[in-house]
């Protein structure tokens, strides 16, 4: 960056401002989100619809299991043994397989 813009960038630590900026773009304690997890959830369904057709299929096994197995802990953290069998029921009903 600092090749790019060198007057823009002149005194400015980097190594700093890097983790900084990361935590705002993630939320940084400031409310739910910003900008990073509203930008995964849109393009992480997308990337895999992409990439997925496209892995071996022992790969594609094993990365759907790891990817399911993350999203089924997470998402139901938190949540008591009722709202996770609704949402063990809701995920079920719509996978189409």
């Amino acid at each position: 960056m600092e090749e790019m813009m060198p007057k823009m960038m002149e005194g400015v630590n980097m190594m700093e401002m890097m983790p900084k900026m990361m935590m705002s773009m993630m939320g940084g304690g400031e409310g739910p989100g910003g900008m990073m997890p509203l930008m995964m959830t849109e393009m992480m369904p997308l990337c895999l619809v992409m990439m997925l057709p496209k892995m071996p299929k022992e790969n594609k096994i094993e990365f759907v299991l790891k990817m399911v197995t993350s999203l089924m802990e997470q998402g139901g953290a938190g949540m008591s043994e009722e709202e996770k069998k609704g949402f063990v029921s809701k995920v079920t009903d719509k996978v189409k397989v």
